[in-house]
Order: C-alpha cells, then structure tokens, then sequence
C-alpha cells in the first residue's frame, strides 16, 4: 500500500511539473523578440542617387534623413580616386539645401532640389567658389544600406567646429569646452562675405548641459535666442524667434552647420 501511494505521488508530481513548463513564457524567446523588436524600429535605410550634374558630370548621392537633418555623402564618379565626400543639409516642406563639406570645414558645393512625383530629384548645384550653377537631375536606386549613428558621443561633443564658403564667402567658428558634468562654456563668431566682413559674436560664456542641445538667450536682449543641437561630428545653429538684425554686424548671423575639425 505504501509503495503504490509513493507511486501515485511521483506521478501526480510529473504531471504539475509538465503543466507549469507549459504555461510558463520562455525567457529566452520574449528576449529575443525584444531585441528583433529593437533591431527593426532602429534600423534606418539611406535613399540613393545616381545620375548627373550639368548633364555631364556623373555622382552617387546617398543620405539619412533625421529630424529634417540630412547627413550623408556625394562622390564623383568621374575622379579617379572617387573619394566620397561628407554632405550635411536641411529638408523642409520637401526641399532639400545639402552642402558638401572637406575636412576643414570648407563647403565646396551646395546642392539645392527637391524629390519630383515621378522618383527623380531635381535641382541645382553650385560653387562657393566661382559662382557656378549647374542643373542638377538624379535618379533613384534601390540599394540598401544601414545607416550610421549621428547622436554623439558625450566625450566627443567638445571642439572647435567651422564652417565657410571658400575663403572669400561667408565663415563661422563655434567653440565648447567642458567645466565639469554639466557645465561648459561656449563661444561663436562669425563673419560675412568679401569685402565687409560685418561679424556676428557671442562672447565666452558658462552654460548647462545636460543634453546634446541647449537653448540660449543674448544678454539685455527680448527675441535674439537660439538652439544649438550637437551631432555626431557637426552641429547646428537656429533661431528659435527672430533674425537678430540689431544685435549683430549688417547680415552677420550665427545661424548654420559648422562642422568638427577638432
């Protein structure tokens, strides 16, 4: 009697045993859904062009759009190195103003266009330098690429950026160095186009950061404020009210990209 109770008991055992393993969620799937889940809300696609900048100069334009900021690269397929290039731009209400940047800072062309019905982006290309317009016509094509980063690094984020359109054109310098966690002091200074070089300053100053933007108001002024966003290797600098016409030189401004070159 006792060896058959012991018998039941085992068995009666198994079976709870068998009923929790197979009403119990397996870890080991909900944390590989999880991370699927991640991996596709995450992932980004570059658009692709190809085609030509005054009917014969050939290109491969690629890019990532984020927050109306598009960062991506140009390369001419005519060079022999066919080295790419860094573009950085802006797209509102479907127009697209993306500049082509060197290593120092210096913009060699900027690309001006917009996406037609018929999946061709159509525009203009010009030049710093000389001055030079060209009509610019691409096609889409369907390549796939993952898309790079563009948060920064928070131990990255301090330098010296710049930006300018030949020697000649329109320049910018922004600077910011750490204090401690969250202070750093910051300063900008810019200047317009040959022969007046009117400026545009914002002495050294100590502000929060506790983000990769911060928001800032010019001393003794009502509506002269701006953002500046931090990104990986370059930021951006937008008024958030007015132009300030009367705080800077006579078409100076501090708006722009600069990008890090230190």
């Amino acid at each position: 009697m006792k060896q058959l109770l012991l018998i039941l008991t085992i068995l009666l055992l198994s079976c709870q045993s068998k009923k929790e393993n197979e009403t119990k969620p397996s870890l080991v799937k909900d944390s590989l859904n999880e991370t699927v889940a991640v991996s596709e809300k995450t992932f980004k696609k570059e658009t692709f062009w190809k085609g030509y900048i005054n009917k014969s100069i050939p290109i491969y334009l690629h890019y990532q759009i984020e927050n109306k900021i598009a960062v991506g690269e140009i390369i001419y397929l005519n060079t022999k190195e066919k080295l790419p290039i860094k573009v950085i731009g802006t797209v509102n209400e479907g127009n697209f103003r993306l500049l082509e940047f060197e290593s120092s800072g210096n913009i060699t062309g900027i690309i001006s266009g917009k996406i037609t019905n018929d999946n061709h982006f159509t525009g203009d290309w010009f030049s710093p330098k000389n001055s030079k317009n060209f009509t610019l016509n691409l096609t889409a094509k369907d390549t796939t690429l993952v898309s790079p980063s563009i948060k920064p690094d928070t131990d990255e984020m301090f330098g010296k950026y710049h930006y300018q359109y030949s020697e000649e054109g329109y320049q910018g310098d922004f600077s910011m160095e750490k204090i401690n966690k969250n202070e750093v002091v910051f300063e900008i200074f810019s200047v317009t186009g040959e022969p007046s070089r009117n400026m545009a300053v914002v002495e050294r100053d100590t502000i929060l950061l506790t983000s990769n933007s911060f928001i800032y108001n010019i001393a003794n002024t009502e509506d002269c404020e701006f953002e500046v966003t931090i990104y990986k290797d370059f930021i951006t600098i937008n008024y958030t009210q007015e132009y300030c016409n009367s705080q800077f030189g006579h078409n100076a401004t501090v708006e722009g990209i600069f990008l890090k070159v230190k």
